[in-house]
């Protein structure tokens, strides 16, 4: 596969950029990673969506969604999505993105 376009993602880490480039034009509606903070782009949106249980007290997990001409894409941790997976959510970006934004920061 040969990916354009991915010297356009201002990303710190070229590998991640030709991860995000190619789910794009995938058009995949969902990318799972616990290297979230390496997928933030100045376009990308961020939400809070819940506060987990660490080691080192409590942490807020975020998603991002990467919209592009032709493209919606979700970046979440598997944490955050075996839960949106338990409770049935519908993974189509902009459905997903709706729920997700809505109570966001619950607890668990």
């Amino acid at each position: 596969m040969i990916l354009s376009g991915r010297e356009q993602l201002a990303m710190h880490d070229a590998e991640d950029a030709g991860v995000l480039t190619a789910a794009i034009a995938a058009n995949g509606d969902l990318l799972v990673t616990d290297n979230l903070n390496d997928f933030i782009t100045k376009e990308s949106l961020r939400t809070d969506t819940m506060v987990v249980k660490a080691s080192s007290g409590k942490r807020q997990l975020e998603a991002l969604r990467h919209q592009r001409p032709g493209a919606d894409l979700i970046v979440a941790r598997p944490f955050d999505v075996m839960s949106w997976l338990e409770r049935r959510l519908d993974f189509e970006p902009d459905a997903l993105w709706r729920e997700i934004t809505r109570n966001p920061g619950s607890r668990l």
